[in-house]
C-alpha cells in the first residue's frame, strides 16, 4: 500500500489553477475587475462611473454625466492598459461608454430583521394537496414510461403542479412571453424585456444607419415602428452610442469622409442637403486630436 501525502497550499494559489483548468480564470478575473473598478482607476473616477459589462473583447463603462464621459473618452487607452494589467493579459481591446443616470444598487444577500423576501411565495410544497382528477391525469401521461423512471416522473410532475398552486395563491403569474413566474402587475420577466430592448436597439441602429438625420418626432410621425416611452429611450441610447463611436474614429484619425458626414447628420439632425462640405469639416475638426498639444498641457500651469 502506498501512502499519499497532500501538500496544502494557500487558496489564493490553488484556486487560479483550478479555474484555469476549467477555462474559468478569465471570466473570474473580468468579474473581479468589475468589482474592483475603484481600486483600478481610483476613487475620483469610480465615483462617477462603473463597469456595466463585457462583450467579447470590449468593456462597457457607464458614466453618470456627460462631463465625465468626455474626460474618460480621452483616457480610453489608459483605461485599457490598467484593466489588462489587472486581468493579467492583453485581453480587452476596446472601451465603449454609455450614459447612466445613477449607479445600480449593490446586491445584498442578508435580509434585515423583519424584512421578507417578497418575490418568493411563502408556503411548503409538500403541504399542498393535489386534486384527484389532476393526479389521475398525471398517471395517464406517464403510463408509457418504464416503472422505475415513471415513479420519478410522477414525483416531478406533482412538484410542478404544487408549485403552480403555490405561486398562483401568492398572486404570481407567468410571463406572457417565456412562462417564467413573475410578480403580479408585471407583464413580462426581465429577461424578455432585455431581449425586446436589444431587438429595438438593433432596429433603430439599422434605421439611423440609413437615415442618420431622423429625429424622434420624425419616427413618431412615420410608420417605422410603434412608438412608446421605452422605445424613445432606446432611440436616444443608440444615437448617442453611434455619435461616440464615430467621434472615437475621428479622434484617433481613422475616419472616412462618409463617416464624417454621418457624424454631422447625427449631431445636427439636419438632412444632407442642408450641410455644406466646409461645415462638416469644421464640425469634425472639433473632435480631432491636436497633435501639437500634449495631453498633459494643463499641468504645465501648476
Amino acid at each position: 500500500m502506498t501512502e499519499k501525502k497532500n501538500v496544502l497550499k494557500p487558496a489564493g494559489l490553488s484556486i487560479p489553477a483550478v479555474l484555469s483548468a476549467h477555462h474559468l480564470l478569465l471570466p473570474y478575473r473580468l468579474q473581479q475587475a468589475k468589482a474592483n473598478w475603484a481600486e483600478i482607476m481610483g476613487e475620483p473616477i469610480a465615483k462617477y462611473s462603473y463597469i456595466c459589462g463585457f462583450q467579447d473583447t470590449t468593456v462597457t463603462v457607464a458614466v453618470l454625466n456627460s462631463v465625465w464621459m468626455n474626460q474618460l473618452f480621452m483616457f480610453k487607452e489608459s483605461i485599457l492598459i490598467k484593466l489588462n494589467e489587472f486581468i493579467g493579459e492583453a485581453y480587452l481591446q476596446d472601451v465603449s461608454f454609455r450614459k447612466s443616470g445613477k449607479k445600480p444598487k449593490k446586491i445584498v444577500y442578508e435580509w434585515k430583521d423583519g424584512e421578507a423576501e417578497a418575490y418568493i411565495p411563502k408556503g411548503t410544497l409538500k403541504n399542498i394537496a393535489l386534486d384527484a382528477t389532476l393526479f389521475d391525469k398525471i398517471e395517464k401521461e406517464t403510463a408509457v414510461a418504464e416503472r422505475g423512471i415513471r415513479d420519478k416522473i410522477i414525483r416531478l410532475r406533482c412538484l410542478q403542479e404544487r408549485r403552480k398552486i403555490l405561486y398562483g395563491n401568492a398572486g404570481f403569474k407567468k410571463c406572457r412571453s417565456c412562462g417564467r413566474w413573475i410578480e403580479n402587475g408585471e407583464e413580462r420577466c426581465r429577461f424578455c424585456k432585455a431581449e425586446e430592448k436589444r431587438k429595438q436597439q438593433v432596429a433603430i441602429r439599422s434605421l439611423l444607419e440609413d437615415m442618420p438625420w431622423l429625429k424622434w418626432d420624425d419616427i413618431k410621425k412615420g410608420d417605422f415602428f410603434s412608438p412608446c416611452k421605452v422605445f424613445e429611450e432606446n432611440y436616444n441610447t443608440v444615437r448617442r452610442n453611434m455619435i461616440y463611436q464615430l467621434i472615437d474614429k475621428v479622434y484617433h484619425g481613422y475616419d472616412r469622409e462618409d463617416e464624417d458626414l454621418v457624424l454631422a447628420l447625427l449631431i445636427t439632425q439636419k438632412e444632407p442637403a442642408a450641410l455644406s462640405v466646409s461645415f462638416i469639416q469644421n464640425l469634425v475638426a472639433k473632435y480631432r486630436r491636436k497633435e501639437d498639444v500634449s495631453s498633459y498641457r494643463r499641468q504645465s500651469n501648476d
